[in-house]
């Protein structure tokens, strides 16, 4: 871990292609600037933010921050229903994590709730990750996650007129791929498939069971 002096910011930009799982929407892509710090109890960036409370040999807790997955922007729909909806905005969720480093891979839980005032509900994650470094340069992170959102959460995103639902649960398939080019500049690839509940994929205003985030970027360390 680096010391205060030994901070570490990273600057880039990464294409973001994007899945929707609500009617009439195609696959939207949009070009991102990226910004990361990583301190000695702080990391940060455009996505999400740690602070470190508490660390074991194995065991952290973190106060953690960061966005969700759910938006619609209902303007961008050819259907009819979807598009005389108002917007679903992003929420920022912000709460307690969890995490065990063993020899068999990195579990995270963690408990976040909504304190952008939009869906006003929490969610609750835990995942397990595993690091495979394939060569000096080539590095694999493979993971696997279920997340569960409350009943607020579920309808302020997915609920329609009379179709309401009950707290839902999601699995998340998630890989990133890290090169190193050079010993300051990387080239990162992540992709993540969520699988959403059942519940959802029954709401009027749905009509895919999963829907895909993918970015390709190229990052400068300091």
């Amino acid at each position: 871990m680096p010391s205060a002096n030994e901070a570490e910011w990273s600057i880039g930009a990464g294409v973001l292609a994007l899945t929707s799982p609500y009617k009439g929407i195609d696959d939207q892509n949009y070009g991102l600037p990226l910004i990361h710090y990583k301190g000695e109890r702080l990391k940060a960036s455009i996505f999400n933010l740690e602070y470190d409370l508490w660390q074991s040999n194995r065991l952290k807790l973190s106060f953690a921050t960061e966005l969700g997955e759910d938006f619609l922007k209902a303007s961008d729909s050819i259907n009819p229903v979807v598009n005389a909806l108002g917007d679903r905005k992003i929420s920022i969720y912000s709460g307690a994590k969890l995490t065990y480093s063993s020899a068999i891979g990195i579990f995270n839980t963690s408990a976040l709730y909504d304190i952008s005032g939009h869906s006003e509900g929490s969610i609750f994650k835990v995942n397990y990750s595993y690091p495979w470094r394939l060569t000096q340069d080539l590095t694999l992170i493979p993971s696997v996650g279920v997340n569960f959102k409350s009943a607020d959460v579920a309808n302020y995103y997915y609920g329609y007129s009379n179709y309401e639902l009950d707290s839902t649960t999601d699995l998340a398939l998630n890989l990133i791929v890290s090169y190193q080019l050079t010993k300051s500049l990387n080239v990162n690839a992540f992709l993540r498939h969520i699988v959403l509940d059942n519940d959802i994929t029954r709401s009027p205003i749905v009509n895919s069971d999963s829907f895909t985030m993918a970015m390709v970027s190229i990052v400068y360390q300091f």
